[in-house]
């Protein structure tokens, strides 16, 4: 692990425009790894390394470091895409000894190890977990049937459930983030005039959201905050697919031109984050940042040789951020910032 932690005077280093802490601290977490996942307060990230056996899943925590989640019984490969926000259940797909060649989506957690979410109705063993409610209870992702790929919620009591698709659908529909009760999903689904935004609840269905003015129909919900009243994912305007959120029910974009996707938002909707154009990108309302160059410029923090290509999590109040980097040998590398107020 390498650690830099910098502090600076706050009248030195911040423009007149930018309110920036007075310190940050920066970790990775050793070469083959990917940050992917972090629980509500950041004191949890979860994630991908390459360990002796394969690809395999980990969780990290400041006092455990990266341990090891294993695999699935007689698999040998684990995939993360979520965790709980107590950062109690991960959850993601992998292989096992009931879906050879194929994967499976598991949660894992201390007490019963990574276990299969099973199939749905008709189903087969194409599945993958993207998210969980609070304390895990709920999982949602997308599964497969013999009609399709369907977005699901899954309960211990219920087993998976398939909740459909928009109108016009073509059975194409993946859930990728829930409220923290679990009842509200949010992701994207396909019919016959694009790839649609949605949020579903038991009582209204599966809802489109809208795309950006001027694009084609395209538009996909990557994170959310708690409840819901903060959705950010991405969107094709008349110039690009750019990154977006939702504001009362109105789609905006973060405004920044070419290729850029936002992936998770704080409590409160003012800090967002995502990748954009190559690099992890941090947005306020003051505009969009490259994590890389707040960093190097606001903290001095020298980088030499990495570039911070993605920024997949941020913690509620939004001070601490994990992701990806490319590492001075070009190797993958997680990393987790923490601005100290």
């Amino acid at each position: 692990m390498t650690m830099f932690c910098m502090s600076l005077l706050l009248c030195l280093v911040a423009p007149p425009h930018r309110r920036v802490p007075p310190s940050v601290t920066f970790q990775t977490l050793g070469p083959a790894t990917l940050g992917l996942a972090m629980s509500y307060d950041g004191s949890v990230v979860a994630g991908n390394h390459q360990s002796p056996d394969g690809l395999s899943a980990f969780k990290w925590t400041e006092d455990e470091g990266l341990v090891d989640l294993g695999f699935m019984v007689g698999g040998d490969y684990s995939k993360v895409h979520g965790i709980s926000p107590d950062g109690s259940t991960v959850v993601g797909e992998g292989s096992s000894r009931q879906d050879v060649g194929s994967r499976e989506a598991f949660r894992w957690t201390v007490d019963t190890g990574m276990v299969g979410l099973g199939d749905l109705a008709n189903g087969i063993k194409s599945n993958k977990a993207y998210d969980a409610s609070w304390d895990g209870t709920t999982i949602i992702g997308a599964a497969h049937s013999v009609l399709g790929q369907e977005a699901f919620y899954w309960t211990e009591e219920q087993g998976m459930v398939g909740i459909g698709e928009l109108p016009g659908g073509v059975f194409n529909s993946a859930g990728v983030s829930c409220s923290y009760d679990g009842t509200m999903i949010t992701g994207f689904s396909v019919n016959r005039g694009g790839i649609h935004a949605f949020s579903w609840t038991d009582k209204s269905g599966m809802i489109p959201l809208g795309d950006l003015f001027g694009g084609a129909d395209y538009s996909k919900v990557w994170g959310m905050n708690s409840d819901g009243s903060e959705l950010v994912g991405q969107s094709t305007s008349d110039v690009a697919i750019e990154a977006c959120r939702w504001v009362d029910g109105q789609i905006v974009s973060l405004g920044i031109p070419n290729y850029s996707r936002a992936l998770d938002v704080s409590e409160d909707g003012q800090v967002i984050v995502g990748f954009a154009n190559g690099g992890a990108f941090l947005w306020t309302p003051e505009g969009m940042q490259y994590v890389q160059d707040v960093l190097v410029d606001d903290y001095g923090l020298d980088l030499t040789g990495w570039v911070l290509t993605s920024t997949q999590a941020v913690s509620a109040d939004g001070t601490v951020l994990v992701g990806v980097a490319t590492n001075p040998t070009g190797e993958q590398e997680a990393w987790i910032c923490e601005f100290n107020q």
